[in-house]
């Protein structure tokens, strides 16, 4: 695993181990309890550090709460960058790959940061702390969808490709919170997978019908 460059000098400066311990109990913590009932104190006794050093690493639990959801997005995308020579030039191809292949990494080998990653579309952080997140998170995530693009034949399109994309961001938070607000504490990884699985009828016929000018 490569070192995570930021916040500060002092996280810098941290072994890879101790920065994605503290990584992996901010994850936990949020995406089991949110972001208001999350406790530094359990975030950093799972992490085998003390409260202070914490904070000395990232001076409020919003900054940490920040930059855990902003390290989810980084490493969704470097992973989903790997993808991009195998992208369809059909819309709704496109879409169903990047969402599976998505959810692989997002899953993993628990719930926790999807979760989390769902939680990030909440509004328990201040408006414009909310908006300085996801102003940094937007820009990487609509980056990734216009690479994707590339392939696609934009006089095909009824739409510009800026507007595509909204409307395929729009669609990908929709399923998210749908997904999310269903899950209960027997829900497994096949299940998330299987609802989504269920929705791409629907997804397929948006998409083809509404973007292109032509049936498909």
């Amino acid at each position: 695993m490569e070192k995570i460059k930021e916040p500060g000098n002092s996280f810098e400066k941290l072994g890879v181990y101790k920065q994605q311990k503290i990584m992996q109990a901010s994850i936990n913590e949020f995406a089991s309890k949110g972001f208001t009932a999350a406790s530094t104190d359990i975030i950093a006794g799972r992490a085998g550090v003390s409260k202070g050093a914490i904070f000395h690493y990232f001076g409020t639990k919003e900054k940490l709460y920040i930059f855990t959801a902003e390290y989810i997005v980084d490493g969704y995308v470097d992973y989903m960058e790997k993808y991009l020579e195998k992208a369809s030039d059909d819309i709704f191809e496109m879409f169903q790959n990047m969402l599976f292949a998505g959810l692989d990494y997002l899953l993993g080998k628990n719930l926790s940061i999807y979760k989390l990653h769902g939680l990030i579309s909440t509004r328990e952080l201040g408006e414009e702390s909310y908006k300085n997140m996801h102003s940094k998170i937007d820009s990487r995530t609509g980056q990734l969808i216009e690479n994707y693009f590339k392939k696609v034949k934009k006089s095909s399109l009824k739409i510009n490709v800026p507007e595509v994309i909204r409307a395929i961001m729009w669609i990908s938070d929709s399923l998210d919170r749908e997904v999310i607000g269903l899950m209960t504490s027997k829900t497994t990884i096949d299940d998330i997978k299987n609802m989504y699985k269920k929705r791409m009828p629907l997804v397929a016929q948006i998409l083809r019908n509404g973007i292109y000018k032509y049936k498909k």
